[in-house]
């Protein structure tokens, strides 16, 4: 719920206003830490273009929140949500293979109540209430004026408006998902076993691959213990 908030709060405040291309180098050593396995296993290069590759709609963000920001003085509490879920929508349809991976809204998995929203808004509306409350934080700062933490920010009208939006939209993500997971039945069903081998695929090798997955589900699968695997 905060991740945004130092890079909001850096773009628009008076005492910081960073620009974009500050995020460039940042940015670009971050998609090559969370992509350094594609690099392990497809070769460094593979990688390293991943990651150059998805740089781009990152820096998107700042250059729609102040854009929008400076020209229509929108709410955080809503510009917030509209420029990172444009953002992660671009990373995953103009990236190689539609790549959806540590999107914003995948941090909430944890949080069982509050993601049955996806029943009604799918992805991106989990995505919008977490990008929506870290406006609604960095309103508060912004309010504060030259000194961000500033205590008086708390009393700004706007701030308290976004707070209130942002605790209200919570409360009703909460109680839906209250009530959805309490309305499921559960009823018994098929028995299914899921093994993970994690074997390296390769063409070369798919015969022994095979036979090591065989093994591996007789070693681990006890015979009647699944109808499905």
């Amino acid at each position: 719920f905060v991740v945004l908030v130092p890079l909001v709060v850096l773009h628009l405040h008076p005492r910081y206003d960073a620009r974009w291309y500050w995020m460039v180098p940042g940015v670009l050593l971050l998609e090559l830490w969370k992509y350094r396995f594609v690099g392990e296993t497809y070769g460094a290069i593979t990688g390293v273009v991943l990651g150059i590759v998805l740089v781009p709609s990152f820096l998107a963000f700042p250059i729609i929140l102040r854009f929008v920001r400076r020209r229509a003085r929108t709410p955080l509490v809503l510009l917030v949500p509209l420029a990172w879920c444009t953002v992660e929508w671009l990373r995953i349809h103009l990236s190689v293979g539609n790549l959806a991976h540590a999107g914003l809204g995948t941090t909430l998995f944890i949080y069982l109540h509050l993601i049955q929203i996806a029943d009604l808004f799918g992805y991106y509306g989990v995505c919008a209430l977490t990008a929506l409350v870290n406006g609604a934080l960095a309103e508060v700062l912004l309010a504060g004026g030259r000194s961000p933490l500033r205590l008086g920010s708390l009393l700004n009208r706007r701030a308290l408006a976004s707070l209130g939006v942002a605790a209200a939209t919570l409360l009703v993500a909460n109680v839906y998902g209250v009530l959805r997971l309490g309305s499921l039945q559960v009823a018994p069903g098929p028995r299914v076993a899921i093994l993970q081998p994690n074997l390296p695929h390769v063409a070369e090798a798919a015969s022994e691959i095979h036979s090591a997955q065989y093994r591996m589900r007789l070693e681990m699968v006890e015979r009647g213990s699944a109808d499905l695997l």
